[in-house]
């Protein structure tokens, strides 16, 4: 694969547009109430995916003349992911560590989904400690968002992008 500065321009925008578009989603839900229901995991993870479907599919037909590979797609969906990550990393840092009562609501979230298992007081005790551990701003921030959401949840989209966008010679049509 050729990195070249055309493909840096094109990541790094596509990355910005997606890193921007989850933010201001973000904020809208928060400010509307509706951040920790189910269907916003779908909704972020839908944006992800179509933004990375429309900007890997640019790419290979303006620049690459409609033939990409495989490795093509997964690194420069990866890098779009990354480059988003670092975005919405920072957006949320900011909420996080600046919304009142949020970092409470996501721990009171996580330890209500334990409440009703089988574990034990120990493990629940256990769990309860981790679990304040790694809810902080900067962890969320880094861990959940970074790590997790774009750059691993990044690479499985461009794993399975990579099967639909992939091309190795341009389609030939047959003239009647």
């Amino acid at each position: 694969m050729k990195a070249n500065k055309t493909w840096y321009t094109h990541t790094l925008t596509f990355g910005l547009i997606l890193g921007l578009s989850l933010s201001i989603l973000e904020f809208t839900a928060l400010m509307l109430g509706v951040l920790f229901r189910p269907v916003m995991f779908n909704i972020f993870v839908f944006l992800i995916v179509i933004t990375l479907f429309i900007a890997i599919r640019k790419y290979r037909e303006t620049e690459l003349n409609g033939i990409i590979k495989y490795g093509e797609v997964f690194i420069t969906g990866l890098m779009i992911s990354a480059s988003a990550g670092v975005i919405w990393s920072f957006y949320r840092f900011f909420q996080y560590a600046f919304t009142p009562g949020l970092i409470e609501e996501i721990l009171r979230l996580k330890l209500e989904s334990i409440s009703t298992s089988n574990f034990t007081t120990e493990q629940k005790d256990l769990y309860e400690k981790i679990a304040k551990l790694f809810t902080t701003p900067v962890i969320l921030a880094i861990l959940n968002t970074f790590i997790m959401s774009m750059v691993i949840g990044g690479s499985v989209l461009s794993l399975i992008l990579g099967l639909v966008l992939k091309q190795k010679e341009r389609p030939q049509f047959n003239n009647y």
